[in-house]
């Protein structure tokens, strides 16, 4: 009998398809009596963020939410309209808005409480939520002041981790028997972050165009970042770790079951 090989949770993950049909099964697998509701975020999907959030009724105004949100690897969304604005006619920034990639996946967990009358699922709502995110990034290019006549570039690439937690203020209605629309009006989150890059130069460097390579990266302006550089002949290593914000809003539709 031959065996069968298990795919670790983190590739399932990585398929944004197959993670959003577990989340859709997983919660209404436990649906009952009309209380279970699963909604996108509309204005997400323009920018290439697939998402889904699934919450659940409980009793008089309270209710619970998990939320997946990713973005497989992909160019910048708007680049051109985003380069035509803050571009300044720079040709090396348009060579990198045009091989930069960026991805990310996100879970959000949230406990909602309603103020009106008709209890949870329906009216305004004050949302308590935990947030993991990871950014992932490749093709970075950054100019390095190698000392010679000609700059160097070391091409990036990593992942930055953040954990944060938020309130949320927004409002929820019926759209018909079963359709509803979630204004999430305005949330905030605030928390930590921690990030590892990695990237190679285009020539082997000697000891003190390294130097000068490890100088460059340590002046980056990072704000209240802590930076960790490591250079050799070869490549260099960024490590960032310091708080991370953010803001949440949006305009979600979904179906109630």
């Amino acid at each position: 009998m031959k065996s069968r090989r298990l795919l670790p949770c983190g590739a399932l993950f990585k398929t944004p398809v197959i993670a959003i049909l577990l989340l859709c099964l997983g919660f209404t697998g436990i649906a009952q009596k009309n209380k279970t509701i699963i909604k996108t975020n509309l204005p997400g999907l323009a920018i290439k963020n697939y998402n889904v959030q699934v919450e659940r009724l409980l009793k008089k105004k309270l209710s619970l939410s998990l939320g997946l949100r990713v973005m497989p690897e992909t160019t910048i969304p708007f680049k051109d309209k985003i380069y035509k604005k803050f571009g300044d006619n720079d040709p090396d920034l348009k060579k990198t808005f045009d091989v930069l990639k960026l991805g990310n996946i996100a879970l959000t967990p949230e406990m909602r409480i309603y103020f009106g009358k008709h209890g949870a699922g329906r009216g305004f709502y004050l949302s308590l939520f935990y947030r993991y995110a990871n950014f992932k990034t490749n093709n970075l290019s950054l100019e390095v002041d190698t000392g010679g006549v000609a700059k160097d570039h070391v091409t990036l690439g990593g992942n930055l981790r953040t954990h944060t937690g938020g309130l949320m203020f927004g409002a929820q209605w019926k759209l018909g028997k079963s359709v509803v629309l979630d204004w999430w009006i305005i949330g905030v989150h605030a928390g930590s972050s921690d990030g590892n890059f990695t990237g190679t130069t285009r020539h082997t460097m000697n000891a003190a165009e390294q130097k000068d390579a490890k100088a460059a990266l340590e002046k980056l302006d990072i704000p209240f970042t802590h930076k960790t550089v490591a250079v050799n002949s070869n490549s260099a290593t960024l490590s960032l770790k310091g708080p991370w914000a953010g803001v949440r809003a949006g305009v979600a539709l979904g179906i109630r079951l």
